[in-house]
């Protein structure tokens, strides 16, 4: 049975591991080849791209650049949502009618209607909706749009004393 990797000195380590980085990944040029390189280069009189390539031609270790960098492609087209999803909205006729007849009991007595929750259920039982809707949904639909348009029209319109 052979050597374990915690039976090895820290040199024999670095060496398994320099092997190991060696043989995952294509050569690259260390700091070593690159001085090398520019001495030959200097000595012959000629660019190191130019000993590069001799040493291509004559068989010697290539060195493998990286690969250019792809072309950026057009972004995909973004999928359109199918119609149809959550929840349905209630009320879609009856909400004129319904802020129609708020407005009219506003008009009658004011300070009773001005209770959201009371005029929400007061609502449900003059448009006949039952147990269709709740009161918040009348309340939200119907009761508060027409309470802020009255708050809009009154700073509006400053009364005349």
């Amino acid at each position: 049975m052979g050597k374990g990797y915690v039976d090895l000195t820290p040199e024999q380590r670095a060496a398994a591991g320099e092997r190991a980085r060696s043989l995952k990944s294509p050569h690259r040029q260390t700091d070593e080849e690159r001085e090398r390189l520019r001495l030959m280069s200097e000595r012959l009189g000629i660019t190191p791209q130019r000993v590069r390539e001799i040493g291509e031609r004559l068989g010697l270790r290539k060195v493998v650049t990286e690969p250019p960098a792809p072309e950026p492609q057009a972004p995909m087209p973004r999928k359109t949502r199918k119609p149809g999803g959550g929840n349905k909205p209630k009320l879609t006729e009856e909400v004129e009618r319904g802020k129609q007849t708020y407005r009219r009991m506003l008009d009658e007595n004011p300070k009773k209607w001005r209770n959201q929750e009371a005029a929400a259920n007061e609502l449900i039982k003059k448009l006949k909706l039952g147990d269709r809707v709740s009161w918040q949904t009348v309340k939200r639909v119907i009761v508060a749009p027409v309470l802020k348009e009255r708050a809009a029209q009154n700073k509006q319109s400053p009364r005349a004393e």
